[in-house]
């Protein structure tokens, strides 16, 4: 009877044993989960073999290493020459080692399966100790006397059932049990290997609790990260999308959602052309291979639509390659923009207006001596005419005949007027030196009438854009120049002008004698509405169109300097304005 009892007790506490690990089974494989899966995420290999030899380094843990894709990645107490181990379904006292396995996944993506090993030996030794202590037992009931029959079976019952309660305690992890029986006999051999297992269990779960602390710390840090990129994405100004080689959506920031009127559910149902109508899905590969940055127009929900500056990047992501697009709209600097360009225009008006009266004053210039002619021409036949003169038939028609070229002359110089005034003129291919000089066709008479000579040296250099405003520059850096020199006193007033082909540039250079411009007046020079003459002389907006129309429609460059030179062995100080145009 005693015998049953004691087998009795040995199963229900081998019962409550595997039970028990069965249990820390499962409480390992959820710490795998939650340890690994960060790791094997961002592909921190040299940090999952550091925590791999750390379980190892428990008493319970004999091997361990994670497979992905059929090949080991990381291991610990394994030879990865050896085959995979089977996997056992239960644990059996029979083998010291129970072979376990478990896929970590996340979002039904798996990122590895870990295969691990656990030392059962502590339930073999204790399903052996308590056979050996029913032996034991048994042996004692021989030897015994029936007198110590009653007093051993009643011992043997309040032992076991201490042991049986605290088996309970512990199946209910309840793990402060400790078994106060300090007899030798085999109860108290029981109760002592009973409270090494509890010692043992209880290092085991501080062990796993510490692993756990770990893995929140990990979990906590991936979490602050996480949400630290996000609130920098959302607040960064740009719509992030990623999409993939069809152009489908992958993954996407709210505020790209936002920006087209899409919820996160429908925004992933959507594909490039469905906000980009002039994309194309075949762009996509080149993109990723040659990432640039370029404007679109994107289409809201509602049908609206907003200019959009994208820059785009190639980037791989599980291994395979999709294309990153922030986008930033761009409609209030389309607006400033078109502001900016009605200001030019007005200014560009106001600029020619501002030349009117010069230009007034040339066309005086170029008029007064061919009016003369034919003034001095109607009058002279006139005259002879009243007086009964004899008129020759040859002399009137070489007269008339010289009046009807005065008169073609002027026609040419009120065409060349109007070409000037047009305030927009159509690309067209030209000569650079034709613009200078028809320049000096309308107005070189004011150069003339102030003894200014203008040296030229030219190469035939041809572009395509507006001649119109090419002139209007060259005229107004002339005029400067022309004005600088009739402050002087020099006998000799000079403008050089020359054109020459510097790499793929036409470079217009004009510069005369007048001593340069002042040093504080040069950082100034080309800002709008800054002059240093009188009111009454000049309005600042000159120089200021000059630059705008070269840097804006020429794509060019227009500086100034102050040089010293020599011609004709003597030497001279000016400004020299250069023009640098890209050749087309």
């Amino acid at each position: 009877m005693l015998g049953l009892l004691i087998t009795n007790s040995s199963r229900l506490i081998e019962s409550h044993l595997t039970a028990q690990a069965t249990k820390q089974l499962q409480d390992i494989k959820d710490n795998f989960h939650a340890s690994l899966l960060p790791l094997l995420v961002v592909r921190d290999y040299a940090s999952l073999n550091s925590i791999l030899k750390e379980y190892t380094n428990s008493n319970k843990i004999v091997y361990v290493f994670i497979q992905r894709d059929g090949h080991i990645i990381a291991s610990s107490n394994w030879d990865e020459k050896k085959q995979s181990p089977k996997i056992d379904t239960f644990f059996d006292t029979q083998f010291s080692i129970y072979n376990g396995k478990m896929d970590i996944q996340y979002m039904e993506q798996s990122y590895g399966e870990v295969y691990f090993g656990i030392d059962t030996t502590f339930l073999k030794n204790a399903r052996d100790e308590l056979v050996t202590q029913g032996l034991l037992i048994a042996l004692f009931e021989i030897v015994l006397s029936v007198i110590l029959l009653f007093t051993i079976g009643y011992l043997l019952t309040k032992n076991l059932l201490v042991l049986t309660n605290a088996a309970e305690d512990i199946a209910n992890n309840n793990l402060d049990v400790i078994l106060d029986i300090k007899t030798k006999d085999e109860v108290g051999l029981l109760a002592k290997t009973f409270n090494k297992m509890v010692v043992q269990i209880k290092n085991q779960l501080s062990t796993i609790q510490k692993q756990n602390d770990i893995q929140k710390e990990l979990i906590h840090s991936l979490d602050t990260e996480v949400n630290r990129v996000k609130t920098i994405l959302e607040n960064a100004g740009d719509a992030i999308h990623i999409l993939d080689i069809d152009g489908n959506i992958f993954m996407f920031s709210d505020s790209f959602a936002n920006s087209l009127g899409y919820t996160n559910d429908e925004i992933t149902k959507l594909e490039v052309r469905d906000w980009d109508k002039e994309f194309k899905s075949k762009d996509i590969y080149q993109l990723i291979q040659n990432p640039k940055t370029f404007e679109a127009v994107h289409t809201r929900k509602d049908g609206t639509s907003f200019p959009v500056e994208i820059r785009t990047a190639g980037v791989m992501l599980d291994g395979k390659m999709y294309l990153y697009a922030a986008s930033r709209d761009i409609t209030e600097r389309k607006i400033a923009q078109e502001q900016l360009r009605q200001k030019d225009m007005l200014l560009y008006q106001q600029s020619k207006m501002a030349s009117m009266g010069e230009m007034i004053g040339n066309i005086a210039h170029q008029w007064r001596q061919p009016l003369s002619l034919i003034s001095t021409t109607v009058t002279g036949l006139g005259v002879k005419m009243e007086l009964g003169m004899q008129v020759e038939q040859g002399e009137m028609i070489e007269e008339l005949n010289r009046v009807n070229d005065t008169v073609q002359f002027l026609s040419r110089t009120i065409d060349d007027f109007q070409d000037y005034l047009k305030p927009q003129q159509q690309n067209e291919e030209f000569n650079i030196k034709d613009v200078i000089i028809k320049n000096l066709a309308m107005f070189g008479k004011a150069f003339e009438n102030n003894n200014i000579e203008i040296i030229m040296n030219f190469e035939d250099i041809h572009i395509k854009n507006s001649q119109n405003e090419l002139l209007q520059v060259v005229l107004n850096i002339l005029n400067n120049a022309k004005d600088a020199l009739k402050e002087i006193r020099e006998e000799n007033r000079m403008i050089f002008i020359t054109i020459h082909k510097e790499n793929k540039n036409a470079v217009i250079s004009i510069k005369d004698n007048a001593y340069g411009v002042p040093k504080n007046v040069l950082p100034n020079i080309f800002d709008a509405y800054f002059t240093t003459k009188h009111k009454s002389q000049g309005t600042g907006l000159g120089l200021y169109m000059s630059y705008q129309i070269i840097t804006n429609r020429f794509h060019g460059l227009i500086e100034v300097t102050n040089d010293e030179y020599f011609y004709e062995g003597k030497s001279y100080k000016g400004a020299n304005f250069k023009i640098i145009i890209p050749i087309q």
